[in-house]
C-alpha cells in the first residue's frame, strides 16, 4: 500500500508544475470588454503605415525589437514580436488600450503620444499581417474640437518656469479660456516624465509650472517640454511641445552601444541571459522528472498488480 510520504514524493512535483502554468496563465493581459472593440478613425494604408512605423521606431523598437525579427528584450512577461500570431490576434481596441494604459515594464503612452499617433502605430504593426482586414469607421459628424482650441508653451528663464496659454474659438475670435485642465512633462527617450501635478488655466487662460533645479538635458542643455489638455472629451486632443534650454548639460549613452538589461538580445547581460536559460531548463527538467516519476508509478502498479 502506498503510504503518505510516497504519495508526497510523486505528487509534488505535479502541483509545482501546476501552480507555474497558472502563474503563466494568469500573466495573459486582456483589455477591458468595453475597449476591446474600439475602431480607427481613419483608413490604415500605406501612408500611415509609413508614419506609424517611424513613430514605431522611436518608442517601440528598444523593447518590441524589429517586426518578424524577434529581437524583443528579455522581461517578464515577454514584449512579444508584433509580426506574431498571438500579437496579432489582439483587436485593434485591445491594442490600443494596451499601448495607452501600459502594464508593469509597458508604460503608459497616453500623455506620450496624440491618439492618432497610437493608432498610426497600430497601422503599422497591421502591415505584418495579410489576413488583417480593418473594421468599418465610423462617420464623425461635427467639427474637429481640438482645431477650436489652441496651446503654446512659454519659457520665462528668469522665473524659472513654463507658461501655458490656452484659448478657444468663439464667433471666429479666440478668447482665453479659464478653467481649462493643462499638464505639462519633460519629454524623455522612453516616456514622458510629469511636471508636477495639473493646473487648472486662470481667467487669462494661463497656467504656470515651476521647474525644478537639476533636470537633465541634452549635450547642450536643451529640454522639450510637452503640454497637453487633460479634457479630450470637452476639448478634444490638444497637445503642444517645444525645445529651451532649460537643463543640465548631459550626455546620453546609447543603451545599444553596451550590455543592459533594456537591450536586445544579442547585447543583453551574460548573467541574464544565462538565468533566462537556467530557468528554460529547470522547467523542462521538472516536466522531465514527473514524466519518470508517472513511469515509475505506472510500473510500481503492475507490480502490485503482479503481487
Amino acid at each position: 500500500m502506498w503510504n503518505s510520504r510516497k504519495v508526497l514524493k510523486y505528487i509534488l512535483p505535479c502541483i509545482i508544475l501546476t501552480s507555474f502554468s497558472l502563474q503563466v496563465k494568469a500573466s495573459d493581459w486582456l483589455a477591458p470588454e468595453d475597449k476591446q472593440n474600439k475602431s480607427a478613425p481613419f483608413v490604415f494604408d500605406e501612408s500611415s503605415a509609413k508614419k506609424g512605423g517611424d513613430l514605431y521606431q522611436k518608442n517601440c523598437l528598444q523593447c518590441h525589437g524589429n517586426p518578424g525579427k524577434k529581437n524583443y528584450i528579455n522581461l517578464v512577461p515577454i514584449p512579444n514580436d508584433p509580426a506574431d500570431k498571438v500579437f496579432q490576434a489582439n483587436s485593434d481596441g485591445s491594442i490600443f488600450y494596451k499601448i495607452t494604459e501600459g502594464r508593469g515594464a509597458m508604460p503608459q503612452f497616453k500623455d506620450v503620444l496624440t491618439e492618432e499617433e497610437r493608432w498610426l502605430i497600430i497601422s503599422f504593426i497591421r502591415s505584418y499581417n495579410k489576413e488583417y482586414k480593418q473594421a468599418a469607421i465610423e462617420e464623425k459628424t461635427g467639427s474637429d474640437k481640438a482645431n477650436d482650441v489652441k496651446l503654446s508653451i512659454l519659457y520665462n528663464e528668469e522665473k524659472n518656469q513654463i507658461e501655458l496659454n490656452v484659448s478657444g474659438k468663439k464667433d471666429s475670435i479666440f478668447i482665453p479660456i479659464s478653467n481649462a485642465e493643462a499638464s505639462v512633462f519633460i519629454k524623455r527617450y522612453f516616456g514622458n516624465m510629469k511636471m508636477g501635478e495639473s493646473k487648472l488655466t486662470n481667467e487669462q487662460g494661463k497656467a504656470f509650472f515651476e521647474i525644478l533645479s537639476g533636470i537633465p538635458g541634452d549635450s547642450l542643455g536643451n529640454v522639450e517640454f510637452v503640454a497637453k489638455l487633460d479634457d479630450s472629451e470637452t476639448y478634444g486632443e490638444v497637445k503642444t511641445s517645444n525645445i529651451y534650454k532649460a537643463g543640465i548639460i548631459s550626455k546620453h549613452e546609447n543603451v545599444l552601444d553596451e550590455r543592459s538589461m533594456f537591450n536586445i538580445s544579442r547585447k543583453a547581460p551574460l548573467w541574464l541571459i544565462i538565468a533566462y536559460i537556467a530557468g528554460v531548463l529547470a522547467v523542462w527538467g521538472v516536466i522531465g522528472m514527473v514524466a519518470m516519476m508517472l513511469l515509475k508509478l505506472k510500473k510500481l502498479s503492475k507490480n502490485e498488480n503482479h503481487e
